[in-house]
């Protein structure tokens, strides 16, 4: 669901638009009502796109459908995550994406620690810029991209390697360790 933060003086002009037209109809209070209307539509518009929380499967009703169309990744976690765990959140990720999706590089972190009400629960909210729709894939599974990125964070990182092609001693290996403490993930995308 969109929240619109329309102004409150953009929906008072257009009562008294509609109150004008109504009390007099005729083209000039037509025109001006029109105006106001396009304003306030003009204004919904240019609110961003909501986030749309990636389906995992745990829901009842989840869709198990999720277009490669957009353009940001928001991680919530609901714990304070030090700044080595979001290192591995983001190489995970990005990872998981590439292995997936095979299109362009994640982007560099945004990283914000919210609160919940009362203080109890510190969660770390963590976004990325990514172009989804640049996946050479055939047919492209963001949802399976998001459920890889969860296994690996949640249970010890990436595949362990398996060869030393990525130099003397990695054999064995992980290129990108899982998170160091338990926590719930949420993906959302826009």
């Amino acid at each position: 669901m969109t929240t619109l933060y329309l102004t409150s003086d953009l929906i008072r002009q257009f009562d008294a638009a509609a109150q004008a037209y109504k009390a007099a109809p005729d083209a000039r209070t037509l025109l001006r009502l029109h105006q106001c209307a396009l304003l306030l539509l003009l204004n919904a518009a240019s609110q961003e796109t909501p986030w749309r929380r990636v389906p995992d499967g745990t829901t009842t009703g989840d869709s198990l459908l999720l277009a490669c169309d957009f353009g940001a990744i928001r991680v919530v976690c609901d714990r304070r995550l030090n700044w080595p765990d979001i290192g591995r959140l983001a190489g995970c990720l990005a990872y998981a994406l590439k292995a997936t999706l095979a299109g362009e590089e994640l982007g560099e972190p945004s990283v914000e620690f919210a609160c919940s009400p009362g203080g109890s629960v510190t969660f770390t909210v963590v976004e990325f810029a990514y172009d989804a729709s640049l996946s050479i894939r055939t047919e492209p599974d963001p949802i399976e991209a998001f459920r890889v990125a969860r296994e690996y964070l949640l249970s010890g990182g990436t595949p362990v390697r398996t060869t030393n092609r990525e130099g003397s001693g990695t054999q064995g290996t992980r290129l990108v360790e899982g998170l160091s403490i338990p926590c719930s993930l949420t993906f959302y995308v826009r």
